[in-house]
């Protein structure tokens, strides 16, 4: 058994059945992907992951899922497989991208450092990339969506919408309009238009 991180351990098939061992360095909860073996007040999850094959979406998502709620209930955690060498090491450093933001390279280096046997199988590694790449599109889509709402918030706060202009004149324009109208009838000018009795911008100044 190995300790890759004081909450994150990897080790084989045969450690999951010895409970001295497993109460000595504190294993709270396990996570299975050999054989299903249950203990006495430790949380397991079985996970039939096939060595040598590519891992299901699924079973990454939760198995990382089992991993991050027993982490944060401040279990330490056993990942199991049959040597504890491929199965285990590829969900253990799927842990730490999770846990530290490593690369998948990274984590697989940072488990090696504790671990020197550990030997993940490249299929097993290529679903890594994968899982990693997903989690990433997935954060990127949620950034995006999050920065262009707030954009659009900005952009309305600081350009509030206009109301629009009303076209019917004010009372007081059309009574000076009228009042011009009739001056210009009386006195026989040749100005057919309404005549303002005050200047404004509409009208021509004479």
């Amino acid at each position: 058994m190995y300790e890759i991180r004081p909450w994150l351990l990897v080790g084989g098939y045969a450690e999951t059945r010895e409970p001295a061992l497993l109460a000595v360095r504190g294993v709270g909860a396990m996570l299975q992907l050999a054989e299903p073996v249950l203990q006495p007040g430790i949380a397991s999850l079985f996970l039939a992951v096939d060595d040598g094959a590519p891992i299901p979406a699924a079973a990454l998502r939760d198995g990382m899922a089992f991993v991050r709620a027993a982490r944060g209930a401040g279990q330490t955690v056993l990942v199991a497989c049959g040597a504890g060498v491929s199965r285990s090491v590829a969900f253990a450093a799927a842990a730490l991208t999770e846990a530290e933001g490593l690369g998948v390279l990274n984590a697989v280096r940072a488990v090696r450092a504790r671990h020197p046997a550990a030997q993940p199988h490249y299929r097993l590694l290529a679903s890594l990339f994968a899982y990693s790449a997903r989690r990433r599109r997935r954060r990127n889509s949620f950034a995006r969506g999050r920065g262009g709402s707030h954009r659009r918030r900005r952009i309305r706060a600081r350009w509030p919408t206009r109301r629009p202009r009303d076209p019917r004149p004010s009372p007081g324009h059309a009574a000076s309009d009228s009042a011009g109208a009739d001056r210009g009838t009386v006195a026989g000018t040749e100005h057919a238009g309404p005549r303002h009795a005050h200047p404004c911008p509409c009208c021509p100044s004479r």
